[in-house]
């Protein structure tokens, strides 16, 4: 009876700490968050064409496979002069540049799927973005890759850099 009850207990604690590994695997700073998930309308003309990225098609015929240029760009905007430079007259984010600033990354996609915040992180200065996207069992979604953009709001930190990832 003894060993039974030890054991009941023994696998009740290993459920248990699955559970607690499990949910800090996913922690999201509640400060990070996505604005726009394919904001490409409402990027400026100019800063389009000068940050291309490869693998993406700019035209039906061929994909854009220039050697020096990077799978994916991203950009911190802090200021209103920066914001202007990025976003065509259009765009119109709630952003407070005294306390928040945007985090522009640039991708090449290749479904239109939704877009989350798994996980943001400081690590010894490196502000961490993982996003995931939406599952989809039905595949229906691809498309011709194109550079997707995407907008996510942060709370002015102190960072030396930032890393984004999908997952």
């Amino acid at each position: 009876m003894k060993i039974r009850f030890t054991m009941i207990i023994y696998v009740l604690l290993t459920f248990l700490l699955f559970g607690i590994s499990l949910s800090s695997c996913s922690k999201v700073n509640n400060n990070t968050r996505i604005i726009n998930d394919d904001a490409t309308d409402f990027i400026n003309d100019d800063y389009y064409a000068k940050n291309l990225i490869r693998g993406a098609y700019y035209d039906y015929n061929y994909a854009y496979e220039d050697p020096d240029c990077p799978d994916s760009r991203t950009v911190l905007i802090s200021n209103l002069e920066q914001f202007n430079s990025v976003f065509s007259s259009n765009a119109s984010f709630d952003i407070d540049f005294q306390s928040e600033m945007l985090v522009v990354y640039s991708y090449t996609a290749m479904n239109t799927r939704n877009l989350s915040i798994h996980k943001s992180s400081n690590i010894d200065g490196i502000l961490k973005i993982e996003l995931t996207t939406e599952k989809n069992i039905s595949g229906k979604d691809t498309c011709i890759p194109y550079q997707r953009y995407v907008i996510i709001k942060i709370n002015k930190t102190s960072f030396n850099e930032v890393e984004v990832t999908i997952a």
